[in-house]
């Protein structure tokens, strides 16, 4: 079995996470799944006819989970969701879990990206993951379970400040529950489905 999850839009096709099997000398698996790590697909194609997957954007993959990721409108910046990895180190939590973090990359031309930038709130201790723009790209909602939590994971939202991003604020009752709140995606009507 394969997870397939988390696809958007982006050129020609969609990216999406998979831990789908590649052909390597050693193949990693995730202790809790027991399946491959996450990496990050492109497919081209529409409907129901896509191309067979490729790898997306090898640059920016690390030996562990890499996605899903989310694109702004112009789809020349992308966040992706991955492990706590500081170019080879990985970082746990006090608890000794390796929690997840938001990077962002600026598209370089054609295929290319950037180096990725840590966001601002990402934290050893706690998980920002799930990134998802609004159509303007002034507001970043992500699931987190950050203090101030409901409960498990809930969706944050922060507004755009100059080059960088308001301190997070927990979307309230109306959308979070104890439970977890995952992978939030904003609709050109500013809808929020989740």
């Amino acid at each position: 079995n394969i997870a397939d999850f988390g696809a958007v839009l982006y050129q020609e096709g969609i990216v999406f996470a998979s831990s789908r099997h590649k052909t390597e000398m050693i193949e990693r698996k995730h202790a809790w799944t027991n399946q491959p790590f996450l990496d990050l697909y492109y497919s081209r194609g529409q409907e129901n006819k896509f191309r067979a997957p490729e790898m997306f954007a090898a640059e920016i993959q690390t030996k562990l989970n890499d996605g899903p990721v989310a694109f702004n409108k112009k789809g020349d910046e992308l966040w992706v969701t991955r492990n706590n990895i500081v170019g080879t180190k990985v970082h746990e939590s006090s608890d000794k879990i390796v929690k997840l973090k938001l990077f962002k990359s600026s598209n370089k031309g054609g295929n290319e990206w950037g180096k990725l930038e840590s966001f601002e709130y990402n934290s050893d201790n706690y998980s920002c993951a799930h990134a998802a723009l609004s159509p303007d790209g002034q507001r970043l909602y992500f699931s987190s379970d950050m203090p101030g939590s409901k409960g498990g994971m809930d969706i944050f939202m922060c507004t755009k400040q100059g080059n960088g991003w308001s301190n997070p604020v927990n979307l309230g009752d109306t959308v979070n529950t104890r439970g977890n709140e995952l992978f939030p995606a904003v609709m050109d009507d500013g809808t929020i489905y989740y």
